[in-house]
C-alpha cells in the first residue's frame, strides 16, 4: 500500500515533506520512511484526502480532510457511510468500480452534516490504491457562485441607483416647475407694471432654473433607460419637417455663437417614430454643434437611405480627439476639449434613445477641423399601427 502511495504521489508531482502523526487502522509492523513522507505530503494539501478500504472503511485521514468534515478527530475505524449518509446508494458501486482497478478522475458531490447540524457539500473522486481506495476531498467550486452572486449584488446596487434617481428626479422636477412658473409670473408682472430694472436677474433666475431642469428631466430619462421603462410613443410623421423645426430652435444658439446653420437635402421623409424623442436627440446634437463651434458654419443634411434616414450633423468646430470619441457616449463623460460645461448626459441618452427605435447615431472627429455626428433612423420601427395619419 505504501509503496503504491508513493508512486502514486510522485507521478502527480507532490513533493515529499517530512511529518508525523500520521494514524492508520492497519500500521505495518515497521512504516517505511517514504511512505510516512508520502502520508505526510498529502497532509499538508489543502484538498482533504482519506484512505479507505473496499469496502469503505476509513484507514486515514489527513488535516485537510478534518477541516473539511468539520472534525476534531481523526474518523480511523469508521465507515465511510457514516460521514456521507448519502454514499452508500450513490457511491457503493462506484467504489466496487475501483476497487476492481479502475480509476475514476472526475468528481462526486457527497453531503454530510457538520456539528452545526446544516448539510455541506463536498467534491470527492477518488483512486484504487492497491487494495485500498484514496479519496480527495475539496469546496465545491466557489467561482461561478462567487460570480453569480456578485452579480446580483451589482444588480441590487443598480436598482437601488434607479430608484434613487426617480425618485429625487420626481420630487425635484415639481418644486423647480413651481419656481420657474411663480418666477415667470413676476417678470412679466413687472414689466407690464413698468419696472423692468430687474428683468435681467429674472432672466438669469429662469435661464439657471431651466437648466437645472434639464439636468432632472435628463437623469430621469436615464434612469427610465437603465431600467427598460421608457416607453415610446411612435407615430407616424414628416422627419424632414421635424429638423427643420429643430434647427430653427438651435438657430438663435447657433447665432450667438456667430456660427451660421444651413439645411440640405430632401425635407419632406415620412418615417414612424416617437416625435417628442427623436426632436430630443436632434436638440442635443445641434446643441453641441452650436455651443462647440465659434465662427463656424452647421450644416444638416437629411439622406434617405432604403428602409434608414441618416440626419447628419456637421459642424467647424475644435472636434474630439480620437481616444476620446468613444467616451463621449458614456454617462457623465465628457471630451478634453470640452470649455463650456454640462452633465455628460445628452449624447448617453442620445445614442440610447437613437438605439431603442432600431436606429444608433455614428460620429467622425477631427481635433481643430470639426466634428460629424449621423443619426440613423428606421422609417418604420415594426411598431407602426393601421390608419395613423401623418403628423
Amino acid at each position: 500500500m505504501i509503496t503504491g502511495l508513493v508512486g502514486l504521489l510522485a507521478g502527480c508531482g507532490v513533493g515529499l515533506l517530512v511529518g508525523a502523526g500520521i494514524a492508520l487502522r492497519r500500521p505495518p509492523v515497521r512504516v517505511e520512511r517514504a511512505g510516512a513522507d508520502a502520508l505526510s505530503a498529502l497532509d499538508a494539501l489543502h484538498d482533504g484526502h482519506l484512505l479507505t478500504d473496499a469496502s469503505g472503511r476509513i484507514l486515514w485521514a489527513s488535516q485537510g480532510a478534518l477541516a473539511l468534515l468539520d472534525l476534531d478527530v481523526m474518523p480511523v475505524d469508521r465507515d465511510l457511510v457514516e460521514l456521507f449518509p448519502g454514499y452508500a446508494s450513490a457511491g457503493t458501486a462506484a467504489v466496487r468500480r475501483a476497487s476492481t482497478g479502475r480509476a475514476l478522475g472526475h468528481y462526486h458531490r457527497l453531503g454530510f452534516v457538520g456539528r452545526n447540524g446544516l448539510t455541506r457539500w463536498l467534491e470527492a473522486s477518488f483512486q484504487p490504491l492497491g487494495d485500498d481506495l484514496l479519496w480527495s476531498f475539496r469546496e465545491p467550486d466557489r467561482e461561478p457562485t462567487a460570480m453569480l452572486e456578485r452579480l446580483e449584488e451589482l444588480e441590487r446596487s443598480s436598482d437601488e441607483k434607479r430608484r434613487f434617481l426617480t425618485s429625487m428626479s420626481h420630487e425635484m422636477r415639481t418644486p423647480l416647475n413651481a419656481i420657474l412658473g411663480y418666477t415667470e409670473m413676476v417678470r412679466e408682472d413687472l414689466v407690464e407694471s413698468g419696472n423692468d430694472a430687474y428683468e435681467g436677474d429674472f432672466r438669469r433666475i429662469l435661464r439657471a432654473g431651466r437648466h437645472l431642469l434639464e439636468v432632472v428631466n435628463a437623469i430621469l430619462d436615464l434612469a427610465k433607460i437603465e431600467a427598460g421603462r421608457l416607453d415610446l410613443h411612435p407615430e407616424r410623421t414628416d422627419l424632414g419637417a421635424l429638423v427643420l423645426e429643430s434647427v430653427e430652435i438651435a438657430r438663435p444658439l447657433a447665432t450667438q455663437r456667430g456660427s451660421s446653420i444651413e439645411v440640405h437635402g430632401t425635407t419632406h421623409i415620412v418615417a414612424t417614430v416617437d416625435v417628442v424623442r427623436v426632436r430630443q436627440i436632434l436638440l442635443n446634437l445641434l446643441g453641441n454643434a452650436c455651443k462647440f463651434t465659434e465662427d463656424g458654419r452647421i450644416t444638416v443634411s437629411i439622406q434617405p437611405d432604403g428602409d434608414v434616414c441618416r440626419v447628419v450633423v456637421e459642424d467647424t468646430g475644435v472636434g474630439i480627439p480620437p481616444e476620446e470619441q468613444a467616451g463621449v457616449f458614456r454617462e457623465f463623460t465628457q471630451a478634453q476639449t470640452n470649455k463650456v460645461g454640462g452633465t455628460g448626459l445628452g449624447l448617453a441618452i442620445s445614442l440610447q434613445l437613437a438605439r431603442l427605435m432600431g436606429g444608433g447615431i455614428d460620429l467622425e472627429s477631427v481635433p481643430g477641423v470639426g466634428s460629424t455626428f449621423v443619426l440613423v433612423l428606421p422609417l418604420g420601427t415594426g411598431m407602426e399601427q393601421p390608419n395613423m395619419e401623418i403628423a
